[in-house]
């Protein structure tokens, strides 16, 4: 039998039940990943779906009313990404008397090797269901994130139990040989590791692309200075207003800001990359700063191995998030960082490597001397990016 018989055989018997919340004013970025969502899900299998602001309240006898086979796969969560493997591990859960199984995923479960795009994803997946096969967390506390179930369980359930409700109910386990991915809210990460880089004794800052205004709340309360914000995306921008002093809503390449010479430090946390013209950006920032003022910058190194494994395996797959979001438009190495800084006038005071945990490098060298002489590699293809504190 065929790859794709195998496949067909082992999906004709689940019913594929596709959670999703209304989207208000979607970026590309949440539209995509809606889009890969769905699709990693169902791998080309007949799919229902079942549109809901609170996918937890949905009641177990709507549910029912979807199901015509002895499995149901049910996705509670839009922002989960699947790995190509997700599925077959939680059937083998089922078999031995399980009646609800769930996948894991880096928030609640350590997984063995970091992943950073598409291809590095399935091999940290196809390494856990190798490490863990047969592993069973039993009796968990199920996120509402992914469940495999038996449909005669659910028939046993009352009708107006919730969905997030279904696992205490149940038979129910973890499985660590099944990854997902759950990306969460694109536009809600609070970046802690930025905030060691903002000194003390700051007046004004500018947050560049401030998203919902986690970020600079948190260094408003830890350095007790005003935060400002700037952001394209408006119902974002709404959001923020209430966490920041200020917040302007515009296209940062198109529009100016009302700073001159005033602000002790613009922050652009992973924005650099999404820029037309980055360079431009940066000296138009320069006028904004006070004399001795600086810039905060995070930027993803493109030469990452991650990046660099994919090429090798003739592979550039856009996602969401990451090295590859689909959203980037310029892409930097260390080389390129430290070049663009010193063309739009800064002086870099500090550059360091974001961190990349020692114990897996012998795990990715010996995955890279597959295809290159690992002598010729430098240090810099373990760094998944860099911070840059830099001085007009």
């Amino acid at each position: 039998m065929t790859n794709i018989g195998i496949m067909k055989r082992l999906h004709e018997e689940v019913t594929f039940i596709y959670m999703e919340r209304p989207l208000d004013e979607p970026s590309t970025e949440e539209l995509l990943l809606r889009k890969v969502s769905k699709e990693t899900f169902h791998a080309g299998n007949s799919l229902k779906t079942v549109v809901s602001e609170d996918p937890c309240t949905v009641s177990v006898k709507m549910i029912r009313e979807e199901v015509a086979t002895p499995l149901a796969a049910i996705s509670l969560d839009d922002t989960v990404y699947y790995s190509d493997n997700w599925l077959e591990p939680l059937k083998e859960a089922l078999r031995t008397g399980i009646e609800l199984a769930s996948p894991v995923c880096g928030d609640i479960f350590k997984v063995d090797v970091p992943y950073f795009s598409r291809l590095t994803f399935n091999d940290a997946a196809a390494l856990m269901t190798k490490n863990h096969a047969g592993t069973y967390v039993r009796d968990s506390k199920i996120p509402p994130l992914t469940y495999l179930l038996r449909t005669e369980a659910l028939l046993k359930l009352p009708p107006e139990t919730k969905l997030g409700e279904v696992p205490v109910f149940l038979k129910n386990a973890l499985v660590p040989s099944s990854l997902i991915h759950r990306f969460g809210d694109y536009f809600a990460f609070r970046r802690e590791d930025i905030l060691p880089f903002v000194p003390h004794g700051l007046r004004k800052v500018l947050d560049v692309g401030c998203a919902k205004g986690l970020m600079g709340e948190m260094i408003k309360r830890e350095r007790g200075c005003r935060v400002f914000g700037a952001e394209v995306n408006r119902k974002a921008a709404r959001i923020a207003m209430d966490r920041l002093d200020e917040v302007f809503c515009i296209d940062i390449e198109k529009s100016d800001l009302p700073f001159d010479g005033e602000l002790d430090a613009v922050i652009f946390a992973d924005i650099i990359e999404h820029l037309f013209d980055p360079w431009s950006v940066l000296e138009k920032a320069r006028k904004w700063l006070k004399p001795g003022g600086i810039v905060i910058a995070s930027i993803p190194n493109t030469g990452h191995y991650s990046v660099i494994l994919d090429l090798l395996r003739g592979r550039w797959d856009y996602l969401p998030f990451g090295h590859l979001c689909i959203s980037h438009i310029r892409f930097f190495t260390k080389i390129s960082i430290e070049d663009m800084f010193r063309r739009s006038g800064y002086s870099i005071v500090e550059m360091k490597p974001q961190d990349f945990p020692l114990r897996f490098r012998k795990q990715i060298t010996a995955m890279l001397s597959k295809f290159v002489k690992i002598e010729n590699v430098g240090d810099d293809i373990f760094n998944p990016g860099y911070y840059v504190v830099a001085k007009r």
